[in-house]
């Protein structure tokens, strides 16, 4: 399942996305469009916040090598439009390789888990 999220980037096979319930009826304006995409938005981020968290509670009882394995940090950066727009491509860029994955199980090394891999990078006001 292919979704665009309203900042332009794509959301490729998300299960908590497809699981979403479908709308009762058709989106007709752009109002109503815009709506839907914002409340979308707020359940793809609401989503993304919960798996972290269970994350964060299961960690202790993971193996040494998946926690360290594993990325958990931030940075605030200060780009112009164009290299957001770099960083973002990049970002897509190094999970392309592994998404056909996600529709075929053959193509997984032993021992592969699901790994959530959330992209977000945006403007904020001065810290």
């Amino acid at each position: 399942m292919n979704s665009t999220a309203s900042g332009g980037s794509t959301i490729r096979n998300s299960a908590f996305v497809a699981s979403a319930a479908p709308a009762e009826r058709p989106i007709r304006g752009s109002r109503q469009r815009a709506e839907a995409s914002l409340v979308l938005d707020r359940f793809v981020v609401h989503r993304y916040a919960e798996r972290l968290s269970e994350w964060i509670e299961r960690r202790r009882a993971e193996s040494r090598e998946w926690v360290e394995a594993s990325a958990f940090g931030d940075s605030l950066l200060y780009l112009d439009r164009a290299e957001l727009e770099a960083l973002r491509d990049s970002l897509q860029a190094l999970a392309e390789p592994y998404l056909d994955r996600i529709a075929d199980p053959a193509l997984r090394p032993p021992g592969a888990r699901p790994v959530g891999f959330v992209q977000i990078a945006f403007p904020v006001d001065e810290p």
